[in-house]
């Protein structure tokens, strides 16, 4: 008899591990599908609905929006100011300047805003303007670095200054390019502060060359370069194309973007080309809002070479290896990426795809969209269009019964430019 108490014990016990098993698969089915990492499968199906966050604007007010991981809201740019919009609705930063065309650029936790030609530039993060700064001369290009840092390419007749600000505003290097015929494109600042990178192009003795510089930032390492102003490795070796992209991954990677080539540098081990890419298209997007990985969206063939068909998005990672791709029935005319998912525009469809290429879900916007950007995680969209920014998220259908999935819970007033200032 306590032969057999002792087995069904054992089958009561391990009869109980499963149920809690199999639950625990359920409920961590049902997470990944509420993030977005899975679609649904079977069940209700899904689709995009509208939140009480709505911001309206005129059709003129160049709104532009960044997003990045883990933060609770986004940033909205326009011409009178930068904002940031918590995920409740709520206005958590606003600060006011009065520019004609400006350009947001985030990296993570960080944006800035100028415009070319002018002379001023704001730094801020979700919660306050970090500083701002202005330059003697007009602003050409800029960039900014996930800790703060910026940088400004400026010109001032046939002088051009490269001049990078701390994460208080303070000048912290400063370049200049006095020679004839050279032409600086691009500029990028390394997250940790340490390293400017400036392509330029070079078009002395007749012929057009793009080249790249690596200057330390840092005092200590400059110091070991001083009679190079802190210029420790340079690459020549850009024929015949502009290098127009520069950014700083993961690792201080710097990639380079080019109409030809797509470069990789280990900028921590004196700059040396990790790998390159010969593009046999030209490119419709090019996306680096993840730190260790990217993508880009061919457009037309190269003549005489051998190219990708056009509208095929592939995703990269730092060694250079394609990690997955999506070819689009249409041309591909807006990348974003974020939660290890792409997200890519063609016309008014919107599709997220994994890493591997594998399709998520798909969305057709109502109305024409500038920006789209995953915002806390991939079943969440902010949209900036011509007269408004909205924030949808995706849920399950209804049925007459019941409501399979609640609306979240956002601040119920519509927030509007006059209301914002």
């Amino acid at each position: 008899m306590s032969e057999e108490k002792g087995v069904n014990s054992r089958i009561i016990r391990i009869t109980l591990l499963v149920l809690l098993a199999v639950a625990f698969v359920v409920m961590a089915v049902l997470f990944i599908m509420d993030n977005g990492a899975l679609p649904t499968v079977g069940g209700a199906p899904m689709h995009f609905e509208t939140t009480n966050i709505s911001i309206r604007h005129d059709m003129d007010s160049h709104s532009q929006i960044h997003t990045y991981k883990d933060g609770k809201g986004f940033f909205l740019a326009s011409r009178d100011g930068i904002r940031f919009i918590g995920s409740d609705g709520l206005e958590k930063m606003n600060s006011t300047y009065n520019m004609t065309a400006p350009k947001l650029i985030g990296k993570g936790s960080t944006a800035g805003v100028a415009e070319a030609g002018g002379l001023q530039l704001y730094v801020c993060s979700a919660d306050r303007l970090l500083y701002t700064v202005m330059t003697d001369h007009p602003i050409l290009s800029f960039s900014v670095a996930a800790n703060g840092y910026s940088v400004v390419i400026t010109q001032n007749g046939t002088e051009y200054n490269i001049i990078v600000y701390n994460a208080q505003g303070q000048i912290n290097h400063r370049g200049v390019f006095v020679d004839a015929n050279v032409y600086p494109m691009a500029a990028d600042v390394s997250n940790d502060g340490r390293i400017l990178a400036v392509s330029y192009l070079d078009t002395n003795g007749g012929e057009m060359n793009s080249k790249i510089f690596f200057s330390y930032i840092n005092k200590t390492e400059a110091a070991d370069f001083a009679a190079a102003e802190g210029v420790f490795a340079a690459d020549n070796n850009h024929p015949d194309g502009l290098v127009g992209i520069l950014r700083f991954m993961d690792g201080n990677h710097l990639i380079a973007v080019s109409d030809r080539s797509i470069v990789c540098y280990e900028a921590d081990n004196r700059a040396k080309r990790k790998w390159d890419i010969d593009l046999g298209n030209t490119l419709d997007a090019v996306c680096f809002s993840e730190p260790t990985w990217f993508a880009i969206a061919y457009g037309d063939r190269n003549p005489n070479k051998p190219g990708e068909e056009p509208g095929l998005s592939q995703f990269f990672d730092l060694n250079g290896t394609v990690l997955g791709e999506y070819q689009s029935f249409g041309r591909v005319s807006k990348l974003a990426m974020g939660y290890n998912t792409a997200l890519i525009c063609s016309g008014r469809q919107f599709t997220a795809a994994a890493q591997n290429g594998s399709v998520l879900w798909t969305y057709d916007a109502t109305y024409d969209v500038s920006q789209a950007l995953f915002i806390e995680n991939t079943n969440r969209l902010v949209l900036a269009g011509g007269t408004q920014t909205e924030v949808l998220h995706r849920v399950r259908e209804r049925s007459n019964a019941a409501v399979t999935e609640a609306p979240n819970s956002y601040h119920n007033d519509t927030i509007t430019d006059a209301e914002g200032e």
